[in-house]
């Protein structure tokens, strides 16, 4: 009897383990989850300069536009933003 239940206790543990293997797979196939962990969106680093050990910039683009960004040691700064006319006009929408 004594193996009858050691069975039972690790095939429920199978079986909860492979439910939710099977629940990640579908959430990250419907693209709802980046591997991270984070939603899934559109963000890339066009490009990055060193300005000194501290101090750099970055060129942001996204589904809402392009970002200019400076970082140093106490933080970071957006120095300039440009809208993409597809997101300029869901914002014009928006407002009306």
């Amino acid at each position: 009897m004594e193996f009858l239940e050691i069975l039972r206790a690790v095939g429920s543990i199978a079986a909860v383990l492979g439910l939710l293997a099977g629940a990640l797979y579908v959430v990250r196939k419907r693209g709802l989850l980046a591997a991270g962990g984070v939603p899934a969106r559109n963000l890339a680093v066009v490009a990055r300069i060193a300005l000194t050990a501290n101090h750099s910039l970055h060129l942001v683009q996204s589904d809402g536009g392009t970002f200019l960004i400076a970082t140093h040691q106490h933080g970071c700064t957006l120095i300039d933003s440009r809208r993409t006319e597809e997101a300029a006009a869901r914002q014009i929408g928006a407002a009306c």
